[in-house]
């Protein structure tokens, strides 16, 4: 299975299903936790799909939704940009 993976910062979207939890615009308000964890059952998606389509690691996705996570920096921040909770850019590694 040879899938092109979609950098975490890019906002574009992967397909419609995806189009719930993609990144946030500058002006757009901050999404808090229950947000982002409602946005996946408004999607119909699961977290584990959600991560796997974005190349993250699905026990951090679900750490960062837990709340036991900064997100201060790397695969952490990156995870909470692309979830909408965290404002920043990021670097591809």
């Amino acid at each position: 299975m040879n899938e092109s993976r979609v950098p975490p910062c890019e906002a574009s979207a992967l397909d419609e299903r995806s189009v719930a939890v993609q990144p946030l615009g500058g002006g757009d308000p901050l999404r808090t936790l229950d947000q982002a964890r409602a946005n996946f059952v408004s999607a119909g998606i699961s977290v584990a799909e959600w991560a796997r389509d974005h190349g993250f690691s699905e026990s951090l996705v679900r750490s960062i939704l837990a709340g036991r996570r900064k997100c201060l920096r790397g695969q952490s921040h990156a995870i909470a940009v692309a979830l909408g909770v965290k404002r920043g850019g990021c670097t591809a590694p």
